[in-house]
């Protein structure tokens, strides 16, 4: 059986707003990278209690994702899961612009 292509984040339930580029690139660096294939659909999954996350972060981790798996990949098929606000801040027109 094909293991899941999904990563699912352990954070503190104190993580429920997120920032910074660093903390963005470093997070997905120590806990995506390697885990996740990109050359198909591939899922990501935050706390439901993390509900806010920041454009740097979200640069940090998209920049980070485009440098492991290439920016084509992680536009076409990186998919955020969690709380509608942080899936709307991973949102398609949110990576075209800024992997472009």
């Amino acid at each position: 059986m094909e293991k899941e292509n999904r990563v699912v984040l352990e954070l503190s339930p104190a993580a429920t707003h997120l920032i910074g580029y660093r903390f963005g690139h470093q997070l997905y660096h120590g806990e995506v990278a390697g885990e996740l294939n990109l050359e198909k659909t591939g899922y990501v999954r935050f706390p439901d209690y993390t509900v806010r996350v920041e454009p740097s972060f979200v640069r940090g981790f998209l920049m980070a994702a485009a440098d492991w798996d290439g920016k084509t990949a992680v536009k076409e098929n990186l998919i955020i899961e969690g709380a509608e606000s942080l899936v709307q801040a991973f949102s398609k027109n949110v990576r075209e612009e800024m992997l472009a």
